[in-house]
């Protein structure tokens, strides 16, 4: 009987589910009405404006992330005249991804399409490699009546604000945090490991030219890579060459740059030549280093 009930069961889930399903049109790889999306872009980087208006009904629904505005076909140029601003401008497939029409038995004929935009703002400089998603609607008479654009709009604000002078903080001469650096510095060449280590917090990371793009090392690798430095070499000096700033950047984020030149000896009492330094640290709300980056030309250790 158990197993009765258990075929019983299973048929007619497999039945309801089968009910749930329904056709509601064909989707198509290949379509008169992806040629024309296809011709639309094309034109629009030629900056062919009444081309590119061909293809949209006289007015249309324009939805941007999420925000809509009905817009009219012959206010269409203005777009096509924006992007006149861009050089090698480019819009192709982003593949693998491709285009598909789905004709609706219910909602009518649409396209999507996820697409790659390239180019060089030529005011600014900045460079897109922006992907878009579109979606669109066609009417009865082959027109766009509707397109829905989903893209990340960062980089348009970017182009935005890069035309614009914008304080992006304050620079100061003299700071505590200045102070602080002062001060490991001299621990440093004191080779007073304890003082030096308790200017960072525990999770401070740590970043030199010698170490490969994107790797950074951590509080106990530095504390290693210090106790090396002192064990090797003797009369270690860093002579300060320039002011050193700090800067609070807007959301309170300091950061300190100062420029050293490192001497120091070898334990035989070889003389080393003279090491240009710049070093950048980032600081806590509570004044303690989080990273550090040291820049340096590493081949003058070889």
């Amino acid at each position: 009987m158990k197993i009765y009930i258990l075929f019983l069961i299973v048929g007619l889930s497999s039945f309801l589910m089968a009910d749930a399903q329904k056709e509601n049109g064909i989707v198509y790889s290949e379509h008169d009405a992806i040629t024309k999306t296809k011709a639309m872009w094309a034109a629009f980087v030629k900056g062919d404006k009444e081309t590119f208006a061909s293809f949209c009904a006289d007015s249309i629904w324009e939805v941007v992330n999420g925000d809509f505005q009905i817009r009219l076909k012959k206010d269409l140029g203005g777009i096509v005249d924006w992007w006149k601003d861009f050089e090698n401008f480019s819009i192709q497939d982003d593949k693998p991804a491709y285009p598909d029409a789905i004709d609706y038995k219910i909602g009518g004929l649409w396209v999507q399409d996820w697409l790659l935009w390239k180019g060089t703002h030529k005011a600014t400089g900045i460079n897109i490699n922006l992907r878009v998603h579109n979606l669109y609607r066609f009417d009865k008479n082959g027109k766009i009546n509707s397109i829905h654009q989903y893209f990340n709009n960062d980089i348009f604000e970017e182009i935005a604000k890069s035309q614009k002078t914008i304080e992006s903080g304050v620079v100061y001469k003299y700071h505590p945090y200045i102070i602080t650096i002062r001060k490991a510095v001299n621990a440093f060449c004191s080779k007073d490991l304890e003082t030096l280590l308790s200017f960072y917090t525990q999770d401070a990371v740590f970043s030199n030219l010698s170490l490969k793009d994107g790797v950074v090392t951590n509080l106990e690798a530095k504390k290693k890579e210090l106790k090396d430095a002192f064990d090797s070499y003797n009369n270690i000096k860093l002579d300060q060459s320039g002011a050193p700033v700090c800067i609070c950047y807007e959301k309170e984020y300091y950061v300190v740059y100062s420029w050293w030149v490192l001497s120091f000896t070898t334990k035989d009492g070889k003389k080393k030549s003279k090491i240009p330094l710049m070093l950048s640290h980032g600081f806590d709300k509570e004044g303690k280093i989080i990273w550090e980056s040291i820049y340096f030309s590493s081949n003058q250790f070889e």
